[in-house]
C-alpha cells in the first residue's frame, strides 16, 4: 500500500542535504554571476579603451596629413592656379606626399579639378562643386574628409580624400588641395598601418567607417564599401560617443565591439573580436566551481547518511508496528530502548494498541448509530430546503425524529405570535382526536411551558405526573418516559419538541444531543416559514394598497373618493372598522366623512371629534401616526388600531383610523407603507377639492362672460327695440310709411336679439352634448361662431374611440374657451380645430392666424383666467396643456389627455 513512498531515512537525508546543496549552489551561482558580469564589464571597458586609443592615434596621424596639405596649400605656385607651376611644386615635394597613396588633387574655386599628381587625365576637369566636402570648404571649413567615393563614372575607382582650402593671389578662396587614399588595396594604406597597432589577429581586428557608415578600411578587402550604418556601435560612434557593445551576429554567435569617433575626421574606428574567445578565461573558472560544488555535496552526504542510520532504526520499528496495527494486529508490541522521546513514544503506541483492541468491538455499533443520526439531520435539512410550508415541515421533521429516536409518540408545540399561549402544531402517536383544551396551553404551564421558559432539555423516566401530557394520549397507552427540548431561533424560543415512550426508557445524553440539534433545525425552519408567510401577506397588502392608490387618483369627487377608500381598505385587510375624518377649516374639530365595517351602523357620518385632545389630538399636533391598544365595545374584546395622519406638506388635513381585533394585523402592514398610502389619499383629497374649486370658478367665469355678452349684444338690441317702438308710436298717425319702416326694422332687431339669446344659451349649456357625441357638438359650435362672428372655422376629426361623458364636456369647454379668446383678442381671419383620438390618448388643437402674443407677458397676468381655466381642466384629468404663440404669427393651443383607466360613455 505504501510501497511507492520514500523511507524516513531518505527523507531525513534529503532534508539535511538539500538545504546545504541549495546554499552551495546559490553561493556558486552568485559567484559565477558576479565574476561573469565583472569580466564582461572589464572586457567591454578594455575594448572601449582600445578603440578610443586607436582612434586618438589615428586622429593624430590625420592631423599630420592635414598640416602637410596645409603647408602645401601655402605654396605660391599652388595658389597661382597655373598648372605648370603647380606640377613643378608637386614634383619638388616628391616623397613628402607618400602617405597619400592615391595622389594629390588640386581644384579651383569652382570645384573643377585642374591638376593631379600622379597625372590622371580622367580626373582633370571633373566638377566637385556639388560634393558635400567641397561645400563645407566653401562655408569656411579648415579641413574636410570625404566618405567612400564610389562614383566610378566620376573617378573610376573607390577612394577617400582629405582636403584643405587655399587662397588665390588676391586673397580670395582659390580652391582646394586634397590628398587621396586608395581603397583597392587598403592593407597598403598608411592609415591601415596605424590600425594594425591595435593588435589585429585572427580573432581580433579593427576597421574604419566613414560618416555615412560605409567601411573605409578593413582587413578583408571585400568588406570595403559595406554599409554598416544600422549597427548600434556604428551609430554611437558617428554621434561622437565611445564605448563597447556585445552584438549577436547570428544565433549562438556574438561579437564584442569597441567603438570610438576619429577626432576631426567624422569617421568611426571599431575594434572587434569573437565574444566566446574573449570570454574563454571564465570557462576554466566555471569548471573549478563545478568541481568544488561536487566535493562540497559529497562530503555532507556521507556524514549525514552515517549519522541518520542510527537515529532511524527505532522510528522504523514504530512504522512497522503502526502498519501491523493498521492491518488489525492489535497484539503487536514495539520495543525501543533509546532512553529518549522515541522510547516514550513507543510506550504510548503500545497503550494505544491495547485501547484500540478494547474499543474496536463497539466501533461498528457507534458508526452505525452516528450514521443514522446524520441521516436524520440530513433528511430534515432536505425537507426544510425544499419547502416553506410550515405544516409540511413540522410533520416531516416529527416523523424523522421519532424514527431516529426509536419511539412512536411525539409532538411539536409552537408559541402563538403576539400571545402567551402554546398550541400543538404537529403530533404522532397521541391518538386521532386531541381535545382543544389539551392541544393549547399557557406558556406558564409546567409542561411544555417549563421547557420553553427555561430553554433546558427536560428528561423524565416517569412522566405519569404530567396530567396534561397524559390527557393528550386520548385513550392510548399512557406515557411513561419523556424527552423535550426547546426550538430556538434568532427571534427567541418558538416552541417545544418532545418524544415519549409508553414503557420505561432512559434517554442517553447522546440522544438528547441529537434531539437538541433537531430542535435547532426545526426552530430555524419555523422562523423562516413564518417570515415567508409574513412577506407574502405584506406583498399582497402592498399590492392592494397600490391598486387603491391607482384608483383614487381617478376619482375627483370627495363624495365618491372617501367612501371608496374606506370600503376598499376594510375589505382588503378584513379590518372591523375603517374611518376617515377630515379637519375643518378652523382646525378645532374632525368630522367623520367616511366609515366602513361593523361599526358603520353605530357611527353616523358627520360625527365630530376634538382635534385638540386625546389620541386624535396627538396625531393632529405632531403629524405622526399613533399605534393604540384600547378596549372596544365588541364582546369585551381588546382592539388594536392605527391612527395615521392625512397631511399635505406639514399640515394635517385629516386622520385615517384603522381598528382590528387581530392585534397582529396592526403590525402586518408596514407602517411606512400605510403612511405613504395616507399621503396618497391626501393628494387625492386635495385634487378633488381643487377640482371642485375649479368648477366653481369656471361657473363664475361663465356667468361673468354671459353677463358681458348680454350687455354687449342682447341688452343693446333690446334697447334698440324700445327706441324703435317709441318712434313708431310717435309717427303712427303722422307718417304711416315711416311707421311701417320702423316696425320692419323693429322686427329685424327682435329677430337678431332672439338669435343672439339662443347662441348664448347654447354656449352656456349645450343641450346636445347629452344627446349627441363631441364631434357633432364641435361642428355645431363652429357653425355658430362662423355665422355670428364671420370667422371661418375648419374642423378636423380623426379616430372613433368613444370618450367618457366628463372628458367630452371638458374638451368642449376648452374648445369653447379657446375660440372665445380668438374672437376677443386674436383679430384672426381663420381658425382651425383638430380632434385626434386613439386607444391611448385624445388630443385637441385650436390654431388661429391672428396677431398672436408673447406667453411670457401673461405669466403674471391675473386677467388671463381663460388660459388658467383651460390648464386646470386639463391637468385635473392628468393631461398636458401647452400654448405656442408668437407676436404676428398666431396662436396654437394643444391639449393631450391619456385615456388609461377611463370608462367610455355608453
Amino acid at each position: 500500500m505504501f510501497s511507492g513512498q520514500r523511507s524516513l531515512r531518505t527523507k531525513i537525508i534529503w532534508l539535511a542535504l538539500v538545504p546545504t546543496a541549495i546554499v552551495l549552489i546559490a553561493v556558486s551561482g552568485v559567484t559565477y554571476f558576479v565574476y561573469k558580469r565583472v569580466s564582461q564589464q572589464l572586457i567591454q571597458e578594455r575594448y572601449a579603451y582600445l578603440a578610443m586609443e586607436a582612434a586618438t592615434r589615428l586622429g593624430e596621424n590625420l592631423e599630420v596629413y592635414e598640416r602637410l596639405l596645409a603647408e602645401l596649400a601655402q605654396e605660391e605656385d599652388i595658389r597661382s592656379l597655373d598648372t605648370g607651376r603647380q606640377r613643378l611644386v608637386l614634383e619638388r615635394w616628391g616623397n613628402r606626399l607618400y602617405p597619400f597613396d592615391g595622389g594629390i588633387v588640386i581644384a579651383n574655386a569652382k570645384g573643377v579639378i585642374m591638376w593631379s599628381q600622379p597625372l590622371r587625365f580622367d580626373w582633370i576637369g571633373h566638377d566637385l562643386s556639388d560634393t558635400l566636402y567641397f561645400v563645407e570648404l566653401q562655408h569656411g571649413a579648415a579641413v574636410v574628409y570625404s566618405g567612400l567615393m564610389s562614383d566610378r563614372a566620376l573617378f573610376g575607382q573607390d577612394m577617400t580624400l582629405v582636403g584643405v582650402p587655399f587662397l588665390d593671389s588676391d586673397g580670395q578662396p582659390g580652391g582646394m588641395v586634397a590628398g587621396v587614399f586608395q581603397m583597392n588595396y587598403p592593407q597598403l594604406s598608411p592609415i591601415y598601418a596605424e590600425m594594425l597597432k591595435v593588435g589585429v589577429s585572427q580573432q581580433r581586428y579593427a576597421y574604419l567607417v566613414d560618416a555615412e557608415g560605409r567601411v573605409l578600411f578593413h582587413p578583408d578587402a571585400s568588406q570595403v564599401g559595406t554599409d554598416l550604418s544600422y549597427l548600434y556601435a556604428v551609430k554611437r560612434a558617428l554621434y561622437g560617443r565611445g564605448g563597447a557593445a556585445i552584438i549577436e551576429r547570428r544565433p549562438g554567435e556574438a561579437l564584442i565591439v569597441g567603438y570610438a569617433p576619429v577626432p576631426g575626421a567624422g569617421w568611426a574606428l571599431l575594434v572587434q573580436e569573437d565574444w566566446n574567445q574573449a570570454m574563454s578565461p571564465i570557462r576554466r573558472f566555471t569548471q573549478l566551481l563545478l568541481a568544488s560544488l561536487l566535493v562540497s555535496l559529497l562530503i555532507p552526504l556521507v556524514f549525514v547518511y552515517l549519522g541518520i542510520q542510527r537515529m532511524t532504526r527505532p522510528i522504523t520499528a514504530l512504522a512497522e508496528g503502526a502498519e501491523r496495527l493498521a492491518n488489525g494486529d492489535f497484539t503487536h508490541i514495539v520495543s525501543v530502548n533509546t532512553g529518549d522521546e522515541l522510547q516514550r513514544l513507543a510506550h504510548q503506541f503500545n497503550m494505544m494498541s491495547r485501547r484500540l483492541a478494547a474499543s474496536y468491538a463497539t466501533l461498528e455499533y457507534k458508526v452505525e448509530e452516528r450514521t443514522r443520526e446524520l441521516s436524520t439531520l440530513n433528511a430534515i435539512a432536505a425537507t426544510v430546503s425544499r419547502t416553506l410550508d410550515l405544516q409540511r415541515i413540522l410533520d416531516s421533521a416529527l416523523a424523522q425524529t421519532t424514527e431516529a429516536m426509536g419511539v412512536r409518540t411525539g409532538g411539536l408545540y409552537l408559541l402563538e405570535e403576539n400571545s402567551r399561549r402554546l398550541y400543538l402544531a404537529a403530533q404522532t402517536g397521541l391518538g386521532p382526536d386531541v381535545m382543544p383544551e389539551t392541544a393549547t396551553c399557557p406558556v406558564d404551564a409546567e409542561f411544555p411551558g417549563g421547557v420553553l421558559q427555561s430553554k433546558i432539555p427536560l428528561v423524565l423516566t416517569d412522566a405519569s405526573a404530567l396530567s396534561r401530557l397524559q390527557a393528550l394520549t386520548s385513550g392510548e397507552a399512557p406515557v411513561r418516559s419523556l424527552a423535550a427540548v426547546s426550538l430556538p431561533a434568532k427571534g427567541g424560543v418558538l416552541g417545544v419538541l418532545f418524544v415519549a415512550s409508553p414503557s420505561y426508557r432512559e434517554f442517553t445524553p447522546h440522544e438528547i444531543g441529537l434531539l437538541t440539534s433537531i430542535g435547532q433545525q426545526i426552530g430555524v425552519a419555523v422562523e423562516n416559514a413564518r417570515l415567508f408567510a409574513r412577506e407574502q401577506t405584506r406583498v399582497r397588502q402592498l399590492q392592494v394598497i397600490n391598486e387603491i392608490n391607482r384608483r383614487i387618483t381617478q376619482i375627483l369627487s370627495l363624495h365618491e373618493l372617501l367612501p371608496y377608500v374606506a370600503q376598499a381598505l376594510q375589505e382588503a385587510f378584513d379590518y372591523y372598522c375603517v374611518r376617515i375624518l377630515l379637519r375643518e377649516e378652523e382646525g378645532q374639530e374632525l368630522v367623520l366623512r367616511a366609515v366602513a365595517g361593523d361599526s358603520a351602523a353605530c357611527m353616523p357620518l358627520s360625527s365630530r371629534f376634538s382635534a385638540l385632545e386625546g389620541e386624535m389630538g396627538r396625531v393632529v399636533a405632531a403629524g405622526e401616526r399613533v399605534l393604540s391598544i384600547e378596549p372596544r365595545d365588541r364582546a369585551g374584546e381588546a382592539a388594536g388600531g392605527i391612527l395615521v395622519p392625512i397631511k399635505i406638506a406639514a399640515r394635517v388635513i385629516g386622520i385615517l383610523e384603522i381598528r382590528t381585533h387581530d392585534l397582529a394585523a396592526c403590525a402586518a402592514v408596514d407602517l411606512d407603507a400605510l403612511q405613504t398610502f395616507a399621503d396618497q389619499v391626501a393628494v387625492a383629497i386635495e385634487n378633488a377639492r381643487l377640482y371642485e374649486r375649479s368648477r366653481d370658478l369656471a361657473t363664475v367665469e361663465e356667468r361673468n362672460r354671459l353677463a358681458r355678452e348680454l350687455h354687449d349684444s342682447v341688452t343693446q338690441s333690446l334697447f334698440s327695440i324700445v327706441l324703435n317702438a317709441e318712434a313708431a308710436n310717435a309717427l303712427l298717425t303722422k307718417d304711416v310709411d315711416r311707421t311701417r319702416q320702423i316696425i320692419e326694422r323693429l322686427q329685424e332687431v327682435a329677430q337678431d336679439a332672439l338669435a343672439e339669446m339662443r347662441s348664448l344659451i347654447y354656449e352656456l349649456r349645450p343641450p346636445h352634448l347629452g344627446e349627441e357625441d363631441l364631434d357633432s357638438a364641435l361642428q355645431r359650435y363652429a357653425d355658430i361662431v362662423q355665422r355670428r362672428y364671420q370667422l371661418p372655422v375648419t374642423l378636423h376629426l380623426a379616430g372613433e374611440t368613444p370618450l367618457p361623458r366628463d372628458l367630452e364636456q371638458t374638451l368642449y369647454r376648452i374648445a369653447q374657451e379657446a375660440l372665445a379668446n380668438v374672437i376677443k383678442h386674436a383679430q384672426a381671419r381663420h381658425a382651425e380645430i383638430a380632434l385626434v383620438r386613439d386607444h391611448h390618448e385624445v388630443s385637441l388643437t385650436i390654431r388661429d392666424d391672428g396677431v398672436g402674443f408673447d406667453p411670457a407677458s401673461l405669466a403674471h397676468d391675473s386677467h388671463a383666467f381663460g388660459l388658467v381655466s383651460m390648464r386646470d381642466r386639463t391637468e385635473l384629468l392628468g393631461g398636458i396643456f401647452d400654448v405656442t404663440a408668437k407676436p404676428g404669427e398666431g396662436t396654437c393651443v394643444h391639449v393631450r389627455i391619456p385615456l388609461q383607466g377611463m370608462t367610455p360613455r355608453e
